[in-house]
């Protein structure tokens, strides 16, 4: 994104800090319920493991339901209290609208988001960390090929003194939320 200019680069920035804020209370909470659902994989307590679960999915749910509608309704604010100090009002209007671009897309992932964080956290309380792992792996592999397919337009490409013509939609912001949000669906099916 920061091959696209200073506006794009801050508007994303401004957005990952908001959403920042949402991942830290999905963690939050999860972890706490977490110690129980570990204390009962422990005892071997399926049933308590089932509630613990539950529990985090009620939570996180709960959590994402306040998050879209906060930062649906509240977006544009939120945003603008980080461009608050740029001098130049044409290019933090512009980042504004690259920003809500950015975060209107990224709010359908945050549903993924939670439910693979939901059941990594559980896996892991029963010893089981590699599908996790390689769900996170594959995400970050898919994110990397869709951003560069999504972000920049069609160019050429020099690489080792052969050029090739790259295919690219030119969406920038939007191909970058596009990008993450396709990965952590990908995840989500991986990890379910």
């Amino acid at each position: 994104v920061g091959s696209l200019g200073e506006e794009s680069l801050s508007a994303v920035s401004v957005v990952n800090q908001i959403l920042m804020v949402f991942n830290l209370t999905i963690f939050g909470g999860l972890s706490g319920v977490s110690i129980f659902g570990a204390q009962f994989a422990g005892k071997g307590d399926v049933d308590g493991m089932r509630q613990a679960f539950r529990a985090k999915l009620y939570f996180g749910i709960t959590v994402v339901i306040i998050g879209i509608a906060l930062l649906w309704g509240f977006g544009e604010k939120f945003i603008s209290i980080f461009l608050a100090g740029e001098v130049d009002a044409t290019r933090a209007a512009y980042a504004l609208s690259e920003g809500l671009d950015y975060l209107h897309i990224m709010l359908f992932g945050l549903f993924p988001f939670m439910l693979v964080q939901v059941y990594a956290g559980s896996m892991r309380e029963m010893g089981k960390t590699v599908a996790t792992m390689v769900g996170s792996v594959i995400a970050i592999l898919t994110n990397l090929v869709l951003n560069f397919l999504l972000i920049y337009p069609v160019r050429e490409l020099t690489v080792f003194g052969a050029t090739f013509t790259m295919w690219g939609a030119g969406m920038g912001v939007r191909g970058a939320a596009l990008a993450t949000v396709i990965a952590r669906f990908v995840e989500m099916l991986f990890v379910l």
